[in-house]
């Protein structure tokens, strides 16, 4: 299934798989996923972008920023939340690399380490 402009679901799916890299310790790591991000909704274009991938960066942004905020990395770095500190990435990483993590029913949902990471940070 794609978009008017060309975008799949893929594309979709690394948008909502990396979102927790906007609160990233690392700034590069942060303005490459951000540059991915606003590429991201220009190619998506009104109002699919609002409809579609705002929804999955939403828990990371202090507020709702404007369809011209969310098209550029400047924009989108005004409106999200601080990073979190690197000993509180090291720890939610611990946490998910827990032996058995992957094992049958013993994963977590992206909404649960969406979850940890905004309450760690």
């Amino acid at each position: 299934c794609g978009s008017k402009n060309g975008t799949t679901s893929s594309g979709l799916g690394l948008v909502e798989k990396y979102a927790f890299l906007l609160i990233h310790p690392s700034e590069i790591i942060r303005d490459e996923y951000m540059s991915f991000l606003a590429s991201s909704f220009r190619a998506v274009g009104s109002p699919d972008d609002v409809v579609f991938l705002l929804p999955v960066i939403r828990p990371f942004l202090r507020y709702e920023p404007s369809s011209k905020q969310l098209n550029t990395m400047e924009g989108l770095s005004s409106c999200l939340l601080p990073p979190i500190s690197r000993k509180k990435f090291n720890s939610i990483l611990a946490s998910v690399e827990e032996p058995g993590a992957n094992k049958p029913g013993a994963s977590r949902g992206e909404d649960d380490r969406v979850e940890s990471v905004l309450q760690l940070g």
